[in-house]
């Protein structure tokens, strides 16, 4: 059984850009950059600049995120909302931090 996440974010993208395969290419591609980024916001909150680089050149090199760039699998959305998620959770204080945590999570558990 799939989630109806990433069919809906695909559907949308289409009605926005037309489907092609570029485009959910393109998808893949701004969600592991997320991902990326997100594991650097991470890495930073508990070690400096240094360590928090290579913590985002690891998550860069996984072997199931770079070839799978071009496949339009959901895993490159799940992996960006979990860790956008956990990014927050270390950076956002007060009610809004957490409603914006609930709600994420609640959006994340439509894809996975």
């Amino acid at each position: 059984m799939h989630l109806p996440g990433y069919p809906l974010v695909l559907a949308a993208l289409a009605k926005w850009r037309g489907y092609t395969f570029e485009a959910a290419a393109a998808l893949n591609v701004a969600c592991f950059a997320i991902t990326v980024l997100s594991a650097f916001v991470i890495a930073r909150s508990f070690f400096r600049v240094g360590r928090s680089l290579l913590a985002a050149a690891l998550v860069s090199v996984l072997p199931p995120y770079p070839g799978y760039l071009a496949v339009a699998y959901p895993e490159h959305l799940t992996a960006a909302a979990l860790l956008v998620l956990v990014a927050m959770a270390l950076c956002v204080r007060g009610r809004l931090g957490a409603f914006l945590l609930g709600f994420l999570l609640g959006v994340s558990l439509l894809f996975r």
